[in-house]
């Protein structure tokens, strides 16, 4: 930007120096006790700030660190200290280091968007204000920065990420434990994509998974999507409207294809918590030998999540309602439409270096429509519901190596319980990969 700041904006300016001066929240008396403590240098180098002195401040306040002190306020003043020095590297690293803190956060944010729309990155910069907003506590914050994406948000931004990786699975076959075998279990690689684009109020993404196993054909699985769609203000959020195709193939043969209208709105909740909730319709069109999968599906999804410390929650629940031709013989009738209810927990939380971990824990409730019907060896006729508990818990931990790359190593475990033995499995998966994302 190379235009002059308006009167407006640099009133804002102030006030987000005001803002950092009352978080802050420092200037406690020294004494002599406390002369080398690094209480004392912080202290100074305050004092330094306050005068514009920023390279003695700069000074102090390693020498505070240097005395052992390491509190986020301290970080936060040598972040700000470089940024006002326009040492942007370095003050980049250390308001990243803040961005997950509590507190700390959304001001953090806020100055990563400064600093990349200072560099010209102006993508970058309008997810940082976007970010910082919705933490954002204060109404002076929030006026600072809806200026940042007054400046920024019509911009074009495109965002990718990639993996590719491999794993164990224990049961590739989601046979029962009477049907599985010893060398039921099998290797895989895994390779995903996906890639955003947005400009202006337009949405657009696509993206491609394939999973291949080295002798179980039958499980192998790939899937290609993409969609399109619009977004815009609503009931103090952000609504999304979108169209959705995706097509599936399973055994390298075509599955289906699936062909979803889309409603996300999401508001922030305020204290780094938000609100989001889905409504999709989904016409399922499955090849002849699936065609038990071909009708409709409609789900509907509420979610909340929040801050703790520094790491993260989640938690969810979505019903699903299917509408399939069931199938029907003089002899037979099975049910093919299923009810299903899902509760989900994600947490994560930062570790010492560049590690986090990562956990999930998730149920779903699955009751088909009508009870099924069918003839026994001896002549006699039986008549049972299909339903189904399903329990899987998740165990992830990331290394974060690169600016753009981390690597993935993540445990799964899965329990599927049915009121028909057939359907009721068990399965072990370990997965091992790289991420990169921009």
């Amino acid at each position: 930007m190379t235009a002059s700041p308006s009167a407006g904006l640099r009133y804002l300016r102030a006030v987000a120096l005001v803002l950092v001066a009352l978080q802050l929240g420092i200037g406690m008396p020294i004494t002599g006790a406390a002369a080398e403590s690094g209480r004392y240098h912080f202290d100074e180098g305050v004092s330094h700030f306050r005068n514009d002195e920023l390279r003695k401040a700069l000074g102090a306040f390693q020498r505070a660190r240097d005395a052992g002190m390491d509190t986020p306020k301290l970080h936060f003043n040598m972040a700000l200290t470089h940024y006002k020095l326009r040492n942007y590297d370095r003050a980049e690293t250390a308001f990243e280091s803040l961005a997950d803190t509590s507190g700390f956060d959304a001001m953090a944010r806020y100055h990563l968007g400064l600093i990349a729309e200072r560099r010209g990155r102006d993508a970058e910069a309008a997810r940082r204000y976007q970010q910082a907003r919705d933490r954002a506590d204060t109404d002076a914050l929030r006026r600072l920065t809806e200026a940042g994406l007054g400046r920024t948000r019509s911009i074009r931004e495109t965002s990718v990420y990639a993996f590719a990786g491999g794993g164990f699975d224990g049961n590739p076959s989601l046979l029962n434990d009477i049907n599985r075998g010893d060398t039921d279990s099998d290797g895989y690689l895994e390779l995903f994509g996906y890639a955003s684009h947005r400009r202006g109020a337009g949405i657009f993404d696509a993206s491609a998974f394939l999973r291949r196993y080295d002798s179980t054909r039958r499980a192998n699985t790939a899937l290609l999507s993409g969609s399109a769609g619009r977004q815009t203000a609503f009931a103090g959020g952000t609504l999304q409207y979108r169209g959705e195709l995706a097509a599936i193939r399973i055994d390298d043969e075509r599955l289906q294809e699936e062909y979803t209208g889309r409603l996300d709105w999401q508001r922030a909740l305020g204290g780094s918590r938000y609100l989001d909730a889905r409504l999709a319709a989904t016409r399922v069109q499955a090849d002849d030998s699936y065609d038990f999968l071909t009708g409709w599906r409609y789900r509907a999804r509420l979610r909340t999540s929040g801050r703790l410390g520094r790491g993260w929650w989640r938690t969810g629940y979505r019903i699903e309602f299917n509408d399939r031709d069931d199938l029907e013989e003089p002899e037979a009738f099975f049910s093919r439409s299923p009810i299903r209810h899902r509760l989900r927990l994600e947490v994560g939380q930062p570790l010492p270096g560049p590690f986090s971990l990562e956990a999930r824990l998730a149920y779903r409730h699955s009751r088909y429509r009508d009870a099924d019907r069918f003839s026994n060896t001896d002549g006699s006729t039986t008549e049972k519901r299909r339903t189904e508990d399903r329990l899987s818990a998740r165990l992830g931990t990331r290394w974060r190596f690169g600016r753009n790359w981390s690597a993935l190593l993540e445990y799964e475990y899965r329990d599927n319980n049915s009121s028909f033995d057939s359907f009721a499995y068990q399965r072990n998966t370990l997965l091992l990969g790289l991420e990169w994302s921009r």
